[in-house]
């Protein structure tokens, strides 16, 4: 027969256990609604992030490169996603033709992380004509070099530097520019006289024409070079 102590102790333990699940079964429901409160959070800010990189998207209508949502006071030079070369050389003509030329070159150094664009001069030398635009002489030079590189017969390309170096006072390479552009262009419309078209030919004499205009202003900077240049006397030993 138990003893008195015996029982009090059964039953001190006994609310013990229920107290001690009671207090477990509370824990458990508060942990799977916290759980259940950042699973929500968690979706609210995906849902978010989903719809704020659809609306950064860059998109093509009808070969134009548009950007939605976006405000009239909004840079257009934000960084795009999913975009191609393609797009990207449109777009930077796109801010080009505009006037923008800042997000022009950053447009055109988007499109030259793409292997396509390295296959071609184009990208370079747009992207020399925007820093022309903005008087960064430096860098047209430079990218009219990497122009040249991948085109050796880019007369666009020597076109440019020769504005770029005339601007720095590298007059003599900007002449050796000059003639090389013409050289170039006037070979063009030797070869493709025959296949292209009336305009394409007109174009290619507004641009042997713009070419020549250059020449003659490199060539009247080396005469006023040569004049201002200072004069020394030269002893002459006459030998008998």
């Amino acid at each position: 027969m138990r003893s008195p102590h015996d029982c009090a102790a059964s039953d001190d333990l006994r609310w013990r256990i229920q107290q001690e699940a009671k207090e477990l079964s509370m824990a458990h429901q508060g942990l799977s609604s916290w759980i259940g409160e950042i699973q929500t959070a968690k979706n609210r800010d995906c849902a978010l992030s989903a719809n704020t990189k659809q609306d950064s998207i860059v998109r093509t209508n009808g070969g134009e490169v548009t950007r939605p949502n976006s405000s009239s006071n909004e840079s257009i030079s934000k960084p795009a996603y999913n975009t191609t070369c393609e797009e990207e050389r449109i777009y930077g003509n796109k801010c080009f033709s505009e006037g923008k030329y800042s997000d022009a070159i950053e447009s055109y150094s988007r499109c030259l992380r793409y292997k396509d664009a390295l296959t071609s001069a184009v990208v370079y030398s747009n992207r020399a004509m925007a820093h022309i635009k903005m008087k960064n002489w430096t860098h047209a030079e430079d990218d009219a070099n990497s122009a040249l590189q991948i085109e050796p017969k880019h007369y666009k390309s020597y076109q440019r530097r020769c504005v770029a170096r005339l601007s720095m006072g590298k007059i003599r390479a900007a002449m050796q520019d000059a003639f090389s552009a013409e050289e170039c262009i006037l070979l063009e419309i030797k070869n493709e006289s025959d296949t292209c078209s009336s305009k394409s030919l007109s174009n290619a004499q507004s641009a042997l024409d713009e070419i020549r205009k250059l020449r003659n202003e490199a060539e009247s900077a080396f005469v006023s070079a040569v004049k201002r240049a200072p004069r020394r006397k030269v002893p002459i030993s006459i030998i008998a």
